[in-house]
This record gives C-alpha cells, sequence and structure tokens, in this order.
C-alpha cells in the first residue's frame, strides 16, 4: 500500500490547482464518507496558513511526516468502517461504589455478584432505576448495549462484581459498515457484484465526481486478491483513502459540474458534496441562479455550516487565538477557562445567528443583540440573565455592546497579555473589516516604553511619544485612532473608564467607530467579500461588488458565482 500511495502522489496535476484536504476538512470528509466514530486527523500536522486562512492550496504542502499519517489515517478508518467486533471472551470486572455505571459493548447475559462486608443484610439493585427481583446476593442478569446506571442498595456493601457477557449477541452492522456496503447483504454474504457496485458509490463519493470503469476494476483488483471478500473491500476503501483523487481537490482554470458541487461544499461545510448537490451536479443545474440560491440556503441551515463558523468565522476574526491566549492572572484573575469558553461561544452563535436568519452582513458591525449566560452576562454587567444556557439577548443601550468590535473574544485577542494595545486593534480592524492592512514596521524601531503605565502615563501618552518617530508616524496615524476608540475595554474585554489611576480618554468611543464602520459599509461588504472568496477559493481572491446592503446568503451567492 505504502508503494502505491507513493506512486498515486505523483500524478500529473499540470494545468491544475490542488486543494489538499486541511486537517479539518479530512476530519469532516470522513466523518460524512463513512461515519466513524473518531476523529482521524487528530493527530496530523498542523496546517500552514496563507491570507489568514489554512485552506490555502499553495501553502499546503505534503511532507513525509503527513504521508506516514495518511497512510495510518486509512487503515485506522477503513479498518472501522468494515470489520465487525467479535464477542469479547468474558471478563470480570469489580467496583467498590454501589452506584456506577457500566458500559456494555455487547448485549448478552452478565452474572452480579454483591459482596457485604457481614452478615446477610437485604440488597436491592436495580438497572437504570428498575429494581431486579432477586433475593440473592449471586444471579444473572441481561444487559443490552449503552451505558447502564447500576445500583446496589445495602449499608454493608463491599463491592459489586460483574462478569460476563455470556451468550453475546452480536451488534447488526454500523452505520459506517452501511455505508461502504449499501448492498445491504449482511456481514459474509457479499458477491463480487456487490463489491463492483459498493466501490462504484463509495469512490464517486470519495472522489466527488462519476468514476471511471478503469479506476472501478483497478479497486476491484485488491478484492479479487484478498482471502474474502471484506477483507479486500478494506484494502480498496484504503487505496481510495489514499488516493489523491481523495486527498485533493482538482480545481482546473474552468470548474465542470461536479467540482463546482465541491468547491460549493467545502466553503460552507468543509466538507463533500452530499446526494443533493451530486444529483444537481448531475442534471448540470447547480449554476442555476435560483437552485443555487436555494441550496445555498439549505447548506446555511444545515448543521455542517457550524463549519464556516469556526473555520472561516474564527479565522477572520482570529477568534482560534483565544485558545491559546493567556492574560495575565496576577492583572486578570477573572479569565478562567470556563469564561474564555463563554467568549468564544458568544462570537460563535452571534456569527451563527447572521448565518441562520440570513441578517445583513452589517450585523456584524452594530447588531444590537448577543449571545450570553449567566456567567459572561456578568462580565459585561447586564442584568437579568440567568443559568448556564446561552441565548439571545437584546442589548440595553448602555450596555456598551453590539457588534463583533465589542465582543470580548475580539477585545482579547487583539490585546497583550498584561494591558491593551490600541495599535493591535487598530491593525485588526484595518485588516479584518478594512481590507486594508498597514505595512510591517520598519527594522530597529524602539519598542513601547511601559514604565509607569496607569500610574503616571496612559497608552495614549506613551504612544504619542513613540508615534513621534517619523519612521513611526504614518502607520500610527491610520491604527491609533482606531484603537484608541476601544480603549474603555480592557485587555479580557471588560469596560472600564480608568486605566489604573488615571482616566481613559478613547477620543471619540466605540459608538462613533461603529457609526463611521457603517456610513462606509459597502467598504466593509468588499473586505468580508474579499475574506469569504479567497477562503471559498482557496487563493488570494476579491469580490469588489459587494455591497453593505446585502445579506449573508446573498454575499455567499455572489462570491461563489463572480470572485476572482
Amino acid at each position: 500500500m505504502r508503494t502505491l500511495f507513493l506512486f498515486a502522489l505523483t500524478l500529473p496535476l499540470l494545468g491544475q490547482t490542488a486543494h489538499r484536504l486541511n486537517r479539518y476538512e479530512y476530519n469532516a470528509t470522513i466523518r460524512d464518507l463513512l461515519a466513524v466514530p473518531f476523529q482521524p486527523a487528530a493527530d496530523f500536522p498542523i496546517d500552514d496558513s496563507g491570507y489568514g486562512f489554512d485552506n490555502i492550496a499553495d501553502v499546503l504542502s505534503l511532507s513525509p511526516a503527513l504521508m506516514e499519517k495518511y497512510l495510518a489515517a486509512a487503515e485506522k478508518s477503513a479498518r472501522a468502517a468494515i470489520v465487525a467486533p467479535t464477542p469479547p471472551q468474558p471478563s470480570v470486572q469489580r467496583f467498590a461504589a454501589s452506584d456506577f455505571h457500566y458500559k456494555v459493548d455487547f448485549e448478552g447475559d452478565y452474572d452480579v455478584l454483591i459482596a457485604l462486608r457481614r452478615g446477610s443484610t437485604p440488597v436491592t439493585f436495580s438497572i437504570d432505576g428498575v429494581p431486579v427481583e432477586t433475593d440473592a446476593n449471586e444471579f444473572r442478569i441481561h444487559l443490552g448495549r449503552g451505558n447502564p446506571r447500576l445500583v446496589a442498595d445495602s449499608p454493608n456493601l463491599a463491592y459489586v462484581e460483574l462478569r460476563g457477557p455470556y451468550n453475546p449477541i452480536t451488534p447488526p452492522p454500523s452505520e459506517s459498515y452501511r455505508r461502504v456496503f449499501h448492498c445491504g447483504h449482511p456481514p459474509g454474504h457479499h458477491t463480487l457484484a456487490c463489491a463492483r457496485t459498493n466501490l462504484a458509490d463509495l469512490a464517486r463519493r470519495a472522489y466527488r465526481r462519476p468514476v471511471t470503469s478503469d479506476e472501478i476494476e483497478g479497486l476491484m483488483h485488491f478484492v479479487k486478491q484478498a482471502d474474502s471478500i471484506e477483507q479486500g473491500m478494506q484494502v480498496a476503501l484504503e487505496a481510495i483513502l489514499v488516493s489523491p483523487r481523495f486527498l485533493f481537490r482538482i480545481e482546473p482554470d474552468s470548474l465542470d459540474d461536479f467540482q463546482f458541487a465541491s468547491r460549493l461544499s467545502y466553503f460552507l461545510w468543509s466538507s463533500m458534496p452530499d446526494d443533493q448537490l451530486f444529483e444537481l451536479a448531475a442534471q448540470h443545474r447547480l449554476r442555476d441562479p435560483e437552485i443555487l440560491r436555494a441550496q445555498i440556503h439549505r447548506m446555511l441551515l444545515d448543521p455542517k455550516s457550524r463549519a464556516l463558523v469556526e473555520n472561516f468565522g474564527g479565522q477572520w476574526l482570529q477568534t482560534r487565538n483565544l485558545d491559546s491566549l493567556q492574560p495575565d492572572p496576577a492583572k486578570f484573575p477573572e479569565f478562567t477557562n470556563d469564561l474564555r469558553h463563554d467568549m468564544q461561544r458568544e462570537t460563535q452563535l452571534f456569527f451563527q445567528s447572521i448565518i441562520r436568519d440570513d441578517r445583513p452582513i452589517s450585523d456584524f458591525l452594530a447588531g444590537n443583540y448577543t449571545f450570553l449566560n449567566q456567567r459572561l452576562a456578568a462580565f459585561y454587567g447586564i442584568p437579568n440573565v440567568e443559568g448556564t444556557q446561552f441565548r439571545r439577548v437584546d442589548l440595553p443601550p448602555d450596555s456598551h455592546r453590539g457588534g463583533i468590535l465589542t465582543e470580548a473574544s475580539v477585545l482579547t485577542v487583539s490585546s497583550y497579555p498584561a494591558r491593551t494595545s490600541p495599535v493591535i486593534r487598530g491593525k485588526w480592524i484595518l485588516e479584518n473589516l478594512l481590507d486594508s492592512p498597514p505595512p510591517p514596521p520598519p527594522p530597529n524601531v524602539p519598542k513601547l516604553d511601559e514604565t509607569a503605565l496607569g500610574a503616571t502615563a496612559t497608552v495614549r501618552q506613551r504612544l504619542e511619544q513613540h508615534r513621534a518617530n517619523p519612521a513611526c508616524k504614518g502607520c500610527h496615524s491610520r491604527m491609533d485612532p482606531l484603537g484608541f476608540s476601544l480603549e474603555n475595554y480592557d485587555a479580557i474585554g471588560r469596560w472600564r473608564t480608568h486605566d489604573g489611576d488615571l482616566p481613559i480618554d478613547a477620543g471619540a468611543g466605540p459608538d462613533a467607530l461603529k457609526q463611521s464602520l457603517l456610513k462606509d459599509q459597502d467598504r466593509f461588504a468588499r473586505c468580508l467579500a474579499s475574506k469569504l472568496a479567497t477562503y471559498a477559493l482557496g487563493r488570494k481572491a476579491s469580490l469588489p461588488t459587494a455591497t453593505g446592503n446585502e445579506t449573508f446568503s446573498q454575499l455567499v451567492q455572489e462570491v461563489i458565482t463572480n470572485a476572482q
């Protein structure tokens, strides 16, 4: 298999763009192809990024280490999908607690032994709250697959011992097995004819296009050489999963209907097309504007569109970085892992609501609602939100919140661990909302003097001294006013009026900043469209025709149709 893999990766792709599946896309594609209950790319090397995203064709390299991971993942995934679990030999497990859960992989009979410390006091035993009628301390029960709660109630309990399974019942084929053998035959009853049919369907879905008779015959070679059809199908599936036709999305200058379907599905779902997209591509109807609009709407409402929130949103807004940031615990003891999760969840739910409700993209700038639980609401100083569950909250006028700029996740990732940074925040706005990134700083520029910050000098005063350097003035005159508008938010996004002992001078403030951005919302729309187009196409792209009054789905359709 290793020789086959290395040979396959040398297949010519001249004149075409090859998009290697990144880690997230690989996991999602295997999930939708095989429904295996794990993430096979969990230990893959971290993907390189370009233009702010980790799905850019030119930077997604293929290292020898990744080749080895592909081989191991293919073998693990194929085995999990095809090899049926075999009933184990009976074993013994002992539990000291009286109340416990017992994982049952195989339905069958199990012997229960209840050991007491002394005497023969009465014992009651129950399964998921249902009593077992028995007067003995040793008896047999029948357990189905699952994780039942077992309770042995006695003041003198020493331990509970379970032995089994006896007379185990082999479970029905898994969803993964059925996706490989969609012929419906039970294990051990497959023929070469159904193997051919199964492989043709499997390869079509894995390669995301119709397959040729030669490709099917090449895969059937593995089945014919194996000791059993199941064994041959496992090897053939491994060959599919290490093929460049699976690992890469090949895009020539002019896409055919199936390549267009793949571009759309990896844009919105980070995964392979589903049956509806395949069918429309086969009928050459997917590019019809009305049908495309309906499909985009359907796909954005599908739970798989969470990938767009996590992958595009998390990288565009840089909130992915929140996972690795650690604000100074001495200055910000309130910042816990729970609060970190809440911050990230707020932004994800806000983004998801714009997608789900097809809101105007201007909501990103100044939406008057957000999603909070009690902990994050208390952090923001917003009353009447109780419980751990997130819910939509209409923001009070005096909340100092509204839009992504005032969400704690964005404010935290655009700060230093110990203090705010108007420079980073201003640069963040220029890059991510206005598509006008500043040039890199010139070499040998001295760092900001942070001595006495908050005691005798504010960040603004120190930056004014820094900006006096002619080499710094040009860029800082663009970045700093934007960042200072957010200075009322500390380094973890909490509202404040003072920096230490000194009052905050935030210039016009966050509300005026949002209004300024809204007045030029077409510029923001072009920026967002450019980010979406770059993410969708896997290369630097733009969409100069985007306008600020579009809804999210309208912008998506414009991107997938017209991006350059």
